[in-house]
């Protein structure tokens, strides 16, 4: 019991630790509550997801460093740990990369409409004529 009450008052620090270190971020993010109506939830949205970042972090470390130490004399268990600290960090990575791929695209320039000119563009001949066939165009063979 004394082994493990120690594991879970190191995890309590690193906790606190990692809440100390963003704790700057969440100050600046408190600015948000200004905002009629939606400012104290978007601050609260915020503020969970540092907590979460923050969280998700202290289990990788801590489970690495208990692993570490596990090595020596429980090698089966600490490569469980190691395997628990990756999978933690690959979910949270996974979770980025999704989130990443359901933003929203960026606007397509190529099917803008390019019919207004700029003052500096005007005249230059760079621009490629309205009545120029396109690279994928085969005039008839006239033979």
């Amino acid at each position: 019991w004394k082994t493990w009450g120690l594991r879970l008052l190191g995890f309590i620090f690193m906790i606190v630790g990692s809440m100390l270190i963003v704790s700057p971020v969440q100050e600046v993010v408190s600015y948000l509550r200004w905002i009629p109506l939606v400012g104290g939830f978007a601050a609260g949205v915020v503020n969970l997801g540092i907590s979460a970042a923050a969280a998700t972090a202290t289990i990788v470390c801590a489970c690495g460093v208990i692993g570490t130490s596990w090595l020596a004399h429980r090698p089966a268990l600490a490569y469980t740990l190691f395997a628990v600290s990756a999978g933690t960090y690959a979910w949270a990575w996974m979770s980025q990369r999704g989130r990443e791929r359901t933003a929203a695209p960026a606007a397509d320039d190529s099917t803008a409409d390019d019919t207004s000119t700029d003052a500096g563009d005007a005249g230059d001949g760079d621009e490629a004529r309205d009545d120029a066939p396109t690279p994928d165009y085969n005039p008839p063979n006239l033979d």
